[in-house]
């Protein structure tokens, strides 16, 4: 029974970890709806506002595979526009601002992680 907490919290580690291998941004510009699905794990899921209507949306994504270093932006064309004062350019400039959050927010996490195994690591040796 006494390693099941120690357990517990290596399970919770161990996703952690998994957690931080891969980040994603996504900005979606349309009539979308948002709706949270409560489970194991709460999950938003993005759709539209009418299921039948022929809708099209516009949208980035950001790929920073953390442990390769990588980082892969797909774009609609739309948003590439060498007027600053676009509504578009204006998106994207928002999509990096949040690229730039993810990156420092993950830079965070990390940290407080590895300050953590340290803490348990010193713990269990004394």
């Amino acid at each position: 029974m006494a390693d099941q907490p120690e357990t517990g919290i290596l399970a919770s580690l161990t996703k952690a970890i998994d957690n931080l291998k891969t980040v994603r941004v996504v900005t979606i510009v349309g009539p979308l709806k948002v709706t949270t699905a409560v489970g194991a794990e709460e999950k938003f899921v993005v759709g539209p506002q009418d299921p039948g209507a022929q809708t099209t949306y516009k949208a980035m994504l950001s790929t920073i595979d953390v442990l390769e270093g990588d980082i892969v932006n797909a774009m609609d064309k739309e948003f590439v526009s060498n007027d600053a004062s676009d509504a578009m350019s204006k998106l994207r400039t928002f999509h990096e601002e949040q690229v730039s959050k993810a990156v420092a927010t993950l830079q965070s996490n990390a940290k407080g992680l590895i300050d953590l195994v340290k803490y348990l690591t010193e713990a269990k040796a004394s």
